[in-house]
């Protein structure tokens, strides 16, 4: 009994030992991947908002009605809260009031017509555009997760003498096109972003799943309103051409029948 309580004593001892040592690194790698993740997060929200912009259009701010929030280059969320006035709960910006010109110059999705905003146009007509935007997408998003790895450009390599990040650094995925974008810092060092944000390619996957099923509903809808247009505009032809030479002509031959209650009566039988 007394071997089994000094093992357990000697156990609990190493216990507390070995996080008193491993605690300090763990917590600085926990607190380092969590600035990281939220970074790559606000990203891939916006890249998310532009893609919907286009397809869906995106207001100026002086013509979107009161309580509409927007976002500005800075991840700052503003509400419109008058006509011509947006304010922000974001800290140093509480005594802040925006107008519609400067909200529409500062913010991170500029104004825009959407693809689905087009008129006289068949669904069909706008499959190649909206497939690219989707495709688009997916190429910006994981640029993203690229860019969390790495601090300065492929083309210079971080090296002792310049240990400045540059301004800009451009990431290309295979086969989308190069952005430039700058550079996060918190998610450096690489190690440390290597060990903790290991699922950055998953979450593109269920973004882009998502994305996919709500375009395709979109599309069946979209395919269906202006079907329901276009055969309405057709029947609505048909029923003017229906109505002059067929249907006029007998409205006018039940006007005149029942104008022969106004006529005077002149045989015998009128007065029974």
């Amino acid at each position: 009994m007394n071997i089994a309580v000094v093992r357990t004593g000697f156990l609990c001892i190493v216990v507390v030992l070995s996080q008193m040592v491993l605690s300090p690194s763990a917590s600085a790698q926990d607190t380092l991947n969590r600035s990281c993740t939220g970074d790559v997060y606000r990203l891939m929200d916006r890249e998310q908002r532009l893609y919907r912009s286009v397809l869906f259009g995106q207001k100026a701010s002086a013509d979107l009605p009161i309580g509409s929030t927007r976002t500005d280059t800075d991840f700052r969320l503003w509400m419109k809260t008058g006509t011509g006035s947006w304010r922000s709960l974001a800290e140093g910006f509480a005594e802040t009031t925006w107008g519609d010109a400067l909200m529409d110059e500062r913010a991170d999705v500029p104004p825009r017509r959407g693809l689905l905003e087009q008129r006289r146009t068949p669904t069909s007509d706008l499959l190649p555009p909206i497939l690219q935007s989707l495709r688009a997408l997916q190429c910006r998003l994981r640029s993203v997760c690229e860019l969390s790895r790495v601090r300065e450009s492929p083309e210079s390599p971080e090296s002792p003498e310049s240990p400045e990040s540059p301004a800009t650094i451009t990431v290309q995925v295979e086969g989308c096109l190069p952005v430039t974008a700058a550079p996060l810092v918190s998610c450096t060092p690489r190690d440390l972003n290597d060990i903790g944000f290991g699922t950055c390619a998953g979450t593109v996957d269920s973004i882009m799943e998502r994305e996919g099923r709500l375009l395709h509903l979109l599309i069946a809808y979209d395919g269906a309103y202006r079907s329901v247009l276009q055969f309405g505009g057709g029947f609505e032809g048909f029923l003017a051409d229906v109505r002059l030479p067929l249907l006029q002509p007998l409205w006018q031959a039940l006007r005149m029948l029942g104008s022969l209650d106004h006529l005077p009566c002149f045989l015998s039988q009128c007065d029974e």
